[in-house]
């Protein structure tokens, strides 16, 4: 939970003076000595930070940050959608649309938007999802003198529909290896261990090759990114933004389906719908998945005295991924066990400024939980303890949810281009004990399949038995300084001795690393060639794994990750569009 989470905003700006300061700094460190001495008992020291916000009037009333809709903003967005598309900037322009259509009250604005949406799908020659965005249009009732237009371009929409060949099939991934029997989106070699420098992780019993897909879990939870709020369904996190639709009360979020609407409601929209403006003004994206973790911590009880008793026998009995039967279904406590169960280090407490970004992040949550949103208070708030019981749990697990979090990340393209393609957030309870490393020998990509969004775990290298599971939470020592590494190990590892082989062996950036032969594949954006390609990087990985680290064999590995990006469907609209627009550039002129 570094410092930089918060600096979009002005409130945390306010808050760094005064712990900066010299005088509040050393209150605020006296009163850290005295939890530290004291067994680490948190109500004193929340107590103080809460009443320190308070007194110093920090933290703003969450109605302050709300954003009504109105029509007047909703035109505003439509008409700034306009100018992005007469300037072929079709993806921008479909962000405001739909952004659009999120602020607008009346039906008929809403339905104005979605149709300006559909013209630039028939833009894009995304002629069946122009066809979606105009039915919707129509829904909500498209005025009847604009029906000619938009008739027209139905008309030639099924046309050219008519001309393509049939919508193709994402590639659904499969594990690669015998999968356990109790756990069956896990293979079968992968075990639980424990010891006292990595607290618990994961091994394998046997050695796996680079490039098999050992895991496909579902996310218990997942967040988007502040960028795709306009642009992806905020239930499922799908790529489908020709058929999102907003929500009836808030600004922020829009879903694919009524299941998804349904579904969102039930998990964390009731209590979130009210204070998304805060959310997204005052928290990063780590802080708000962190939040919606606790949201759905409440949401799994009626109430927070069952909650409360329920927590201490959960935390009693210790129960992990690896306890449960997953080919039944679970119940909405037994999913809850493994993820109120992560753990993070306890090296966290003993810094001085992430015990005040945790106590001041408390703040905020509690008044935006408390104060913002009434469902919530009204139903888990109701007594004096059930307060006390809502600081002591943020306290202890707000730390532990913002290190067990996994970014859904966008992946290099094979030209060496960086996209900003980061789709959001996710945490689950198996992936959740796989350590970080700084030379990951894993990694989670995203994909389709029949439940919806999935967590494909795939090897990076060739993992020997009897060898530990590692990730990157961030970036890789091919991208960053020493100092970085060292602290996001620090961040998940049970004692500050635990060492990553890049921090052990000193592997250098890519800038000095070793750099032999290797011909690097370009790929299109289907999925027949990158499955090729795919094949191809697996081959030279296994080959020439042993030769690692050099800078050949650090983008093989983003290579596997962004075919397999690709095969899965995980290609965002902005690359689709980039695509689209380089390939007509280069296409031959007509006669």
């Amino acid at each position: 939970m570094a410092e930089d989470r918060f600096n979009k905003n002005v409130v945390y700006q306010k808050f760094i003076e005064y712990t900066n300061a010299p005088f509040t700094k050393a209150l605020f460190t006296n009163k850290i000595q005295e939890f530290m001495k004291k067994g680490r008992k948190e109500g004193p020291l929340i107590e103080f930070f809460l009443g320190f916000a308070n007194e110093h009037n920090i933290i703003p009333e969450p109605a302050s940050f709300a954003e009504e809709k109105s029509d007047a903003k909703a035109e505003e967005f439509r008409l700034k959608g306009n100018t992005f598309f007469k300037y072929r900037k079709n993806v921008e322009a479909i962000e405001e649309y739909n952004k659009s259509a999120c602020y607008a009250v009346s039906k008929e604005k809403i339905s104005l938007a979605i149709a300006n949406r559909s013209a630039v799908f028939f833009e894009m020659r995304m002629f069946r999802e122009c066809l979606e965005s105009i039915r919707m249009a129509r829904e909500y009732g498209y005025p009847e003198q604009l029906k000619e237009k938009l008739d027209r371009r139905e008309a030639k929409c099924k046309e050219e529909v008519e001309k393509q060949p049939p919508k193709g099939e994402y590639f659904e991934p499969k594990i690669d290896l015998p999968v356990n029997e109790k756990i069956p989106f896990v293979a079968k070699c992968l075990t639980l261990r424990e010891d006292k420098t990595f607290g618990r992780h994961i091994v394998t019993k046997e050695k796996i090759p680079a490039g098999t897909i050992i895991a496909i879990e579902k996310p218990y939870c997942k967040i988007l990114a502040d960028k795709e709020i306009y642009l992806r369904c905020s239930n499922c996190t799908d790529d489908v933004s020709y058929l999102l639709f907003p929500c009836d009360s808030c600004t922020h979020t829009m879903f694919c389906s009524k299941a998804c609407q349904e579904e969102a409601m039930r998990d964390f929209h009731a209590i979130e719908c009210p204070i998304t403006g805060a959310l997204f003004k005052l928290l990063d994206m780590s802080l708000r998945i962190s939040f919606r973790l606790i949201i759905r911590a409440f949401l799994t009880f009626p109430d927070t005295e069952t909650m409360a008793v329920a927590v201490m026998k959960i935390e009693r009995e210790k129960k992990n991924v690896f306890s449960f039967d997953w080919r039944q279904e679970l119940t909405p406590e037994e999913l809850f066990t493994p993820i109120n169960n992560m753990r993070t280090s306890d090296v966290f407490f003993n810094d001085y400024s992430s015990v005040t970004v945790l106590c001041f992040t408390l703040c905020i949550m509690e008044k935006l939980l408390k104060k913002g949103s009434p469902v919530f208070k009204q139903q888990y708030l109701p007594t004096r303890e059930a307060e006390e019981f809502l600081k002591f749990y943020l306290f202890h697990k707000l730390p532990v949810n913002v290190a067990n979090n996994n970014y859904l990340n966008g992946v290099m393209d094979s030209y060496g281009n960086q996209y900003n393609t980061m789709r959001g957030m996710a945490c689950s309870p198996f992936f959740s004990l796989i350590n970080h490393s700084c030379s990951p020998n894993v990694a989670c990509i995203p994909s389709k399949g029949a439940a919806g969004v999935m967590s494909c775990i795939i090897t990076l290298k060739t993992i020997p038995a009897g060898k530990q599971l590692f990730t990157s939470y961030e970036f890789t020592h091919f991208y960053s300084s020493r100092s970085q590494c060292v602290g996001r190990i620090w961040r998940t590892a049970i004692t500050s001795s635990a060492k990553c082989v890049a921090c052990i062996k000193n592997y250098p950036r890519y800038n000095i690393l070793p750099s032999p032969n290797y011909a690097f594949l370009q790929c299109l954006f289907t999925v027949e060639d990158a499955r090729k390609c795919f094949v191809e990087v697996k081959d030279f990985l296994c080959k020439n794994g042993h030769k690692y680290p050099t800078v050949q064999l650090c983008i093989a590995e983003e290579e596997l990750k962004f075919y397999l990006s690709v095969m899965c469907g995980n290609i965002s609209l902005t690359i689709r569009e980039k695509s689209r627009l380089m390939a007509q550039e280069y296409l031959p002129a007509e006669n």
